[in-house]
């Protein structure tokens, strides 16, 4: 559908934000992150809640987002998550049907020792996070990457902070 979107998914607390920044230093590339796209703060009355109530409608909004801001001339690095907390605390999958719009030109997925996530989220959102949790999400998440990728038949790639990685992969393309 874009045919100019790299997507970069990352469970909460992993850095992508950080880890895209970096990125764009070293390309002309746009940054653009999936919660900012949905006005997230907006959408949950408690600004650092993880849970999602109606995930398939959320994913609905990004599309309608990414329609509304990208440019066919320019490339695109777009931060987001393969699986989200429903309003449960469940881990659920993007829907498919998701990244089959936006038909990324490379799909990645950033890494960090669990512990170290769990860290960032509780200082981060001043509450405890379940260690297994955390490692079960971020498994689900390189798991669910790379079988998208596959489906779509693009390029898979899981890093863990080297931005060179990334850039050299894009560089490819």
């Amino acid at each position: 559908m874009f045919n100019n979107i790299i997507f970069l998914g990352g469970i909460h607390g992993v850095g992508k934000g950080t880890f895209c920044s970096k990125v764009k230093e070293l390309l002309d590339i746009e940054h653009l992150s999936a919660s900012e796209l949905l006005r997230w703060a907006e959408v949950n009355a408690e600004p650092r809640n993880k849970l999602v109530a109606d995930i398939p409608s959320m994913q609905g909004r990004l599309i309608l987002g990414l329609h509304q801001r990208v440019e066919p001339t320019r490339k695109y690095l777009l931060d987001g998550h393969f699986c989200l907390f429903d309003s449960k605390g469940k881990v659920e999958l993007v829907p498919f049907d998701t990244f089959s719009k936006i038909d990324p030109i490379l799909i990645s997925v950033l890494t960090a020792e669990p512990e170290a996530i769990v860290r960032r989220l509780t200082e981060r959102d001043g509450k405890a996070y379940d260690l297994q949790v955390i490692r079960q999400m971020q498994e689900e998440e390189i798991t669910y990457g790379k079988w998208v990728a596959g489906k779509l038949n693009k390029p898979f790639l899981v890093m863990e902070r080297d931005e060179q990685v990334l850039v050299d992969a894009i560089n490819t393309i």
